[in-house]
């Protein structure tokens, strides 16, 4: 388990070095891995990674469509926001 800790004085930046191999080390990790070791980040950070991968192979989808607003039901329904693109 790879922690970072966060930077509380904001001169001194990310601590990009340990960022790095959080993403380094996410490839061989199962989803249910990063769940488990969530407060080190790294969850977060290989959604975020891989959702700029995505845009980078295929821009066309984020850059062509529609948003579309969805109704979300239930207990919980006005927490939800959904936006299927079209």
């Amino acid at each position: 388990m790879l922690h970072c800790e966060p930077t509380r004085d904001s001169a001194r930046g990310i601590r990009s070095g340990c960022r790095r191999r959080l993403l380094d080390g996410d490839a061989s990790r199962d989803v249910s891995d990063l769940m488990a070791d969530w407060r080190s980040g790294a969850i977060k950070l290989s959604i975020v990674a891989k959702a700029l991968q995505l845009r980078a192979e295929e821009p066309s989808l984020f850059t062509t469509g529609n948003y579309t607003p969805l109704a979300a039901s239930g207990a919980h329904g006005h927490n939800v926001h959904g936006l299927p693109r079209q």
